[in-house]
């Protein structure tokens, strides 16, 4: 398998790959997205799209290595979508199927060292509908990443005579850049972080026995609220000025303070920002996520909004100093409190 330079992955992307360490607390597992898709799909149509987008997108045709590093193939290669006819099953039998397929597939570990690191699957269901079924390591991709696939799948779909303009920019040239920009600004921002350290507290004290958690699967728990209390909660976040994703992480913050018995912790959060040169690397897949590590407070008898407005402002004088980005942080507290060399902040928020 010849491929070009490698190069480093991104801060973030190592942690992906160190989190399939299976020594780690809540280690063994990959950072996956998986999502089906149900309509009416020509089968051809489809394969001839995805091929489109894997020869306009360098990340699609890109391998990871073990050693931290990653290199676009020399040659594009054709990728062979999985074809299952399930169109003489039952409804009961194709529900049966999905549901061990999302075990499977939801929590699964793509080789490293080997090409795909992501699978497109066609289903052929009765009465001509079809599911289609994506899963993507996020090593390759992050949430805007995923948006830019579908356009793309989408728009080369609809038009089969479609051939997408060639990317000005690719993804090598922005971890180039975000190297240089680290370069250029970290003993500033490491001096800034400095001055945080002292004062941030550790993470939530919640017990983790060492290896015992493992390969451990991640349970999805869901609460459904209604539109009517969705748009209220929306209108109130709009009138102080506070982010979704803000408020998240306060609430995330309160259920483990209550947990872990404090009233004040730190947690990892990634954050997914293009930067430098965001409007350039717009229409480029890849892992443009960052890590920030957050010190949060309980907030006691405040009202819940003015808490909100502290912490975004702390996220966004943060963001600022990324250059020493939530990995470093986390590497300089466990020197200084002389922590084992083991996952020391296991329980990030995935933001957006």
């Amino acid at each position: 398998m010849e491929h070009q330079t490698s190069f480093s992955l991104t801060g973030v992307a190592l942690a992906y790959l160190m989190g399939r360490d299976p020594t780690a607390d809540l280690g063994g597992n990959a950072t996956g997205f998986y999502f089906e898709c149900e309509g009416t799909c020509d089968r051809e149509r489809l394969a001839q799209a995805i091929q489109k987008v894997i020869v306009h997108q360098p990340m699609l045709r890109t391998v990871i290595f073990p050693d931290g590093t990653q290199a676009e193939l020399t040659e594009i290669p054709v990728y062979h979508m999985p074809v299952i006819d399930l169109s003489h099953s039952s409804e009961e039998e194709i529900e049966a199927f999905f549901r061990k397929l999302r075990e499977e597939q939801s929590h699964e570990i793509f080789p490293v060292g080997q090409w795909p690191m992501f699978r497109i699957s066609f289903y052929q269901l009765p009465q001509n509908r079809s599911r289609v079924v994506f899963s993507f390591d996020m090593m390759l991709v992050d949430r805007f990443s995923i948006e830019i696939l579908v356009k793309e799948l989408h728009d080369c779909y609809e038009n089969p005579e479609l051939t997408p303009e060639p990317l000005l920019h690719d993804y090598r040239q922005y971890v180039e850049l975000l190297a240089e920009e680290r370069s250029r600004k970290m003993e500033q921002d490491r001096a800034f972080w400095e001055r945080q350290i002292p004062e941030m507290p550790l993470a939530p004290a919640i017990a983790l026995d060492a290896g015992e958690h493992s390969g451990g699967r991640f349970d999805t728990k869901v609460k459904r609220y209604s539109a009517e209390f969705y748009q209220k909660l929306q209108d109130v976040l709009y009138e102080n000025r506070i982010l979704p994703s803000v408020y998240l992480l306060y609430c995330y913050g309160k259920c483990l303070c209550r947990f872990s018995g404090t009233d004040a912790l730190s947690v990892s959060m990634t954050v997914s920002e293009r930067s430098p040169m965001q409007h350039v690397f717009s229409d480029v897949i890849g892992d443009f996520t960052k890590l920030l590590l957050v010190d949060l407070e309980s907030g006691g008898t405040q009202p819940w909004t003015e808490v909100c407005r502290k912490l975004q402002k702390k996220i966004r004088t943060y963001l600022k100093h990324t250059a020493f980005d939530g990995l470093d942080v986390m590497k300089e507290i466990a020197r200084r409190e002389q922590l084992e060399a083991r996952q020391h902040f296991p329980l990030p928020l995935p933001a957006v």
